[in-house]
């Protein structure tokens, strides 16, 4: 771990900063956060989540900006913890695949189980029906992502910001 933050520069903490502030404004800012928290759910912000997949710099600003916004959920106290550690986990898990098109299926299954469970044990809501929802809403988000990030990428500054 302490070689992975050692390898990090002042532009990469910069990025990390702004990708967390773009994260918190996509999913707090109304009307976006109207579907961010509950059951049923979808994050504009979530399609950020391809990021780790270009670059494993950019999780610690994702894990900041899944914090920060978690902070805003009517479960905050748990949000907090268990909605950013299963962010954290799509994360790591993420910076391992070898194909881009299987996170979108990583994200909304990880998300799914966990948020599914987070709030079957908080609200008492169906779990299978609510992982079912969350898993819909995370892959949406994601694969728009994934479409975006494919098409962004053919641009050589955008190419050479996020994978450098």
């Amino acid at each position: 771990m302490k070689k992975y933050f050692a390898a990090f520069t002042t532009q990469d903490w910069i990025k990390n900063a702004l990708i967390a502030a773009i994260y918190v404004v996509l999913t707090v800012t109304p009307p976006l956060n109207s579907m961010a928290y509950g059951s049923i759910q979808l994050r504009i912000s979530e399609v950020m989540v391809m990021l780790p997949f270009y670059n494993a710099k950019f999780v610690p600003g994702l894990t900041l900006g899944c914090l920060i916004t978690n902070m805003f959920s009517p479960t905050a106290a748990v949000d907090m913890v268990v909605g950013t550690l299963a962010s954290l986990l799509v994360f790591l898990i993420i910076i391992h695949l070898q194909h881009g098109y299987w996170v979108p299926l990583v994200a909304g299954v990880v998300n799914g189980l966990i948020i599914g469970a987070e709030l079957f044990v908080m609200t008492k809501v169906p779990f299978w029906l609510t992982a079912f929802y969350i898993f819909i809403g995370e892959f949406i988000a994601v694969l728009i992502g994934y479409i975006l990030f494919a098409l962004l990428l053919k641009n050589q500054q955008v190419n050479k910001l996020i994978k450098s």
